[in-house]
């Protein structure tokens, strides 16, 4: 494949421009106005359950296309229980 040819679709540009764009959003929005430390204490830990919850979505997806994908992952999964932090997931 010619990388000079390469395309990027417009819904995946689309995607990661709102993924990117979403997070600062999101933490001007819930930091309010009156109560300004609050809803910035509020928002930070808003913001890493999100943050933590796409990580862990994406993971699991990928980890699904890859047990599809790569023959020997399937074992790799058996022999390593944690992949990403120990004792938790």
């Amino acid at each position: 494949m010619n990388s000079n040819n390469a395309t990027v679709p417009g819904s995946k540009l689309i995607g990661a421009l709102v993924y990117l764009l979403l997070f600062p959003v999101i933490l001007l929005f819930l930091a309010g106005d009156r109560r300004w430390i609050e809803g910035w204490v509020f928002s930070l830990i808003a913001m890493g359950l999100v943050l933590i919850v796409t990580i862990a979505v994406r993971s699991l997806g990928e980890e699904a296309m890859l047990k599809q994908e790569l023959g020997g992952y399937s074992d790799y999964m058996r022999k390593v229980k944690w992949r990403m932090i120990p004792y938790v997931f």
